[in-house]
């Protein structure tokens, strides 16, 4: 009976043992610790503990041994821990538990910054109401890409300001604008009757230029505020004349939507022909229920532009499985636009058919189930189909054949300098053939990383000291895979790595 008791005893404390996860919340700019400072700790099940930080900025939750996340705010501005500046990281999860020093946690907030400033015409007179966009420059699933942030509006002073933003790199265009009034002539015309047709006007980047190339790049800190004046002035711009000839159309005209998308890198897309600053484009048409998909270069005047119109794009196809039906089927399949990791979704029916219509571009198919499913083998026909992206430009039709494997295992371990694992660094997985894209983890509070389910097969695995890398870019993760780990996942396995840490070069 003795026995029996102090058993029960030892379980019973054993159950209760807890764990710190404590530390200061410091202000990153200033150095100093935050004050009221909104400090959140959630478990694996989503219950949170929170509390508000004193004038010494600490924070202290005991809590049993399990892996955390953790957040902290001010001013309705939210971090997570391992997050970092310039808001580069994915996060990292805290480790509490035997051996792990979490009381002592450095958490550093970084307020955010703004970009605001004025919007002038070609005569210094304001322009209220002009549609103003921000790009931002960053590394986003891998890949380097500029893609829209947020928006605003100029007021009656031509003033606008975007707050809210996380340090980072962006360019400033003002894309849209309301129309100027035509200057009289002292002669009286009927209402809504106007001298001459009014023109569009071109996108105009920071400082005052319609060419992205020669865009002023803003460097943004986190707390700062950086001033962009744009001066609208008399833009050298070209125009795209559409026509569709044999549409039936009156003069061979091509009713329905056109737009235009810069070439390369960066830039804003184009929903007017009438003002088109000098470059190459690809052009987007639906109209009449057909598409066109081309590539242009417009100059300085008018560029005519011969629409061959086909019927819509088409991408069909059926998903087969590798074995036997699961009772989770696929659900949903989406094409990811490779330029804008925009996802287009579709139902997959029960027969296993999916249907996409009226899409353009480069894209990777993904298919949605369990977390087990995946892509195991892909082809085409009607499309090319190269390195698991499909390349549609105004095909006719395209059916596609996928094979969903679940054969999966798990891949963990830590990132280790010498002999000592190393939170907050980025290890990348990189397959050696295959659909699969390369997979980037940042590691947690302990030094470790866990792929819980990566397809069956042969990988690369290396860690760099470095958040926004480009591990999805070929051509970036080349001089490092010589040195990488060759990892075989076997299906239901659980393989364990260490991984020595990579310098990243330049650094």
């Amino acid at each position: 009976m003795k026995t029996l008791t102090l058993g029960i005893v030892v379980a019973v404390a054993a159950a209760a043992r807890t764990y710190p996860v404590a530390g200061v919340v410091t202000d990153g700019i200033r150095n100093t610790p935050l004050e009221r400072a909104r400090v959140m700790l959630f478990d694996e099940s989503g219950e949170c503990r929170a509390l508000t930080t004193a004038a010494d900025g600490k924070f202290w939750f005991d809590v049993p041994q399990g892996k955390y996340a953790l957040f902290f705010e001010r001013n309705l501005w939210r971090m997570e821990y391992g997050s970092g500046d310039p808001s580069m990281g994915f996060g990292s999860a805290v480790i509490a538990g035997p051996g792990q020093d979490t009381a002592h946690l450095a958490l550093r907030w970084y307020p955010p910054g703004a970009i605001s400033g004025s919007v002038v015409d070609e005569e210094g007179e304001p322009v209220r109401d002009a549609h103003v966009q921000l790009l931002r420059d960053w590394v986003a699933a891998g890949r380097k890409r500029i893609l829209p942030a947020e928006t605003a509006q100029t007021d009656d002073r031509g003033q606008y300001r975007i707050g809210l933003l996380p340090a980072g790199t962006y360019y400033v265009a003002v894309v849209d604008r309301p129309p100027r009034a035509a200057k009289g002539d002292g002669r009286l015309r009927a209402a809504g009757q106007t001298s001459d047709s009014t023109p569009g006007y071109p996108p105009t980047y920071y400082p005052g230029v319609v060419e992205f190339g020669r865009a002023a790049a803003i460097v943004l800190k986190s707390g700062a505020e950086k001033q962009a004046d744009i001066a609208l002035g008399v833009a050298t711009a070209g125009s795209v004349l559409l026509r569709c000839p044999g549409s039936g159309g009156d003069s061979e005209s091509c009713p329905g939507w056109a737009r235009l998308f810069p070439e390369g890198i960066g830039g804003v897309a184009l929903d007017r022909l009438d003002a088109v600053p000098p470059g190459r484009y690809t052009l987007r048409f639906e109209g009449m229920g057909k598409t066109a998909y081309r590539v242009i270069d417009v100059g300085a005047g008018e560029t005519a532009v011969d629409l061959t119109l086909r019927p819509q794009t088409v991408v069909a196809g059926k998903l087969t499985y590798k074995n036997a039906p699961p009772k989770e089927a696929v659900s949903q399949m989406a094409l990811v636009d490779e330029a804008t990791g925009e996802a287009i979704q579709a139902a997959v029916e029960p027969d296993g058919a999916f249907q996409f219509s009226g899409i353009e571009g480069r894209f990777r198919p993904y298919v949605y189930g369990s977390a087990r499913m995946f892509i195991e083998e892909m082809s085409a026909e009607g499309a090319p189909l190269k390195d698991g992206v499909l390349e549609l430009a105004g095909n006719a039709g395209v059916h596609l054949k996928i094979l969903v494997g679940e054969e999966a295992g798990r891949l963990k371990g830590f990132a280790m300098s010498g002999d000592t694992p190393v939170p907050e660094v980025l290890v990348v997985l990189t397959p050696r053939s295959g659909c699969f894209e390369p997979l980037g983890f940042q590691t947690e509070s302990d030094g470790s990383f866990d792929y819980e389910t990566v397809p069956a097969g042969d990988y690369l695995l290396f860690a760099v000291d470095k958040l926004d890398f480009e591990y999805a870019n070929p051509e970036v993760i080349r001089p490092y895979l010589s040195k990488a780990a060759a990892v075989h996942i076997p299906a239901d396995g659980v393989i364990e790595q260490r991984i020595p840490l990579q310098q990243v070069a330049g650094r």
